[in-house]
């Protein structure tokens, strides 16, 4: 596995990633079926490069992250391709991203389905934010330490 910065063209691969990665938590899929434009990925970020995806051997993409300055917007990883660290490996380049611009922390909002995997990556609790689907929880990491 690598990761590389999106390619023109590939955003309805990245798409079709993202709600496949969606659908594995019955939470929020009827809400989402109803809205699929909330699952679209920018298509003119991922023509610039904007998005950075983990591929496998193949270059097939099988996770992706949208990380904006000190906010990391969007974090999917393939159904098939989870627990294999491909989310860690995105956060790490996040962040790492983030303290190359000189950010001390990236910060996420995350559904109560990821709270559990942003703390396995060292994230913390500071709050409650907004989401398209309702409150969920304002995380941050220090990239500091």
């Amino acid at each position: 596995m690598r990761i590389r910065d999106s390619l023109p063209g590939e955003a309805d691969a990245l798409d079709a990633l993202r709600r496949r990665a969606t659908d594995v938590w019955a939470t929020y899929r009827e809400e989402l079926a109803r809205y699929p434009e909330a699952l679209a990925v920018p298509h003119d970020w991922v023509d610039e490069g904007r998005i950075r995806v983990a591929v496998g051997d193949d270059d097939r993409p099988i996770g992706f992250a949208v990380a904006l300055a000190d906010q990391l917007d969007g974090l999917f990883v393939d159904p098939e391709a989870m627990q294999r660290g491909i989310g860690r490996a995105l956060v790490e380049d996040a962040a790492d991203r983030a303290r190359r611009d000189g950010f001390g922390v990236l910060c996420v909002t995350a559904n109560e389905n990821a709270v559990a995997f942003y703390e396995r990556v060292g994230f913390v609790k500071v709050g409650t934010g907004p989401t398209r689907f309702g409150p969920g929880a304002r995380m941050k990491l220090d990239l500091r330490t």
